[in-house]
Order: C-alpha cells, then sequence, then structure tokens
C-alpha cells in the first residue's frame, strides 16, 4: 500500500523534474489548468500545496501519461515517452 505521504512527494518530484527537463512549461500548465499564479506551481512543486484530481488529469492529459504514473511512478526513465 502506498501511503498518502509518498503520492505527494512523487507527484511533487514529478512535476519538478517535469518542468526543470523542458519537458512541460510553467506557462504551459498554468494554460492548461486555468490557474494565473506561478507561485501556486512552486508550491504544488515543494509540496506546500496540493494539487486538485482535476489539474492532476489535466496535466497527464497533457503529456500523454495516465494519472497512476504522474502520481505513482518516478518519471526520470520516461523522457522519450513524454517529451512535447
Amino acid at each position: 500500500m502506498i501511503h498518502k505521504n509518498n503520492i505527494e512527494q512523487t507527484f511533487a518530484n514529478n512535476l519538478k523534474y517535469l518542468i526543470n527537463s523542458n519537458i512541460i512549461s510553467v506557462k504551459t500548465i498554468l494554460k492548461i489548468t486555468g490557474h494565473k499564479s506561478k507561485s501556486l506551481i512552486s508550491m504544488w512543486c515543494s509540496g506546500e500545496r496540493l494539487i486538485t484530481l482535476k489539474d492532476v488529469a489535466i496535466i497527464s492529459n497533457y503529456l500523454g501519461i495516465s494519472i497512476d504514473e504522474l502520481v505513482n511512478s518516478d518519471l526520470r526513465g520516461f523522457k522519450n515517452d513524454i517529451q512535447r
């Protein structure tokens, strides 16, 4: 069983990786989710704020990966599969 904290940390690590690897930009995340605050994305990356399931679904759909992969898998090995 995966604990909530592990899922939150995995998602935060994956989001940081995706942004730092230029697979998805903060600007793109804001555009596709309809949010306006860059600091919100920063808080998602740090784990300070929790992302909604709706936003996870939007981001995973944009990247062409499952929600499960985005929140449970280490995406560092998936670069070629999800690069946009």
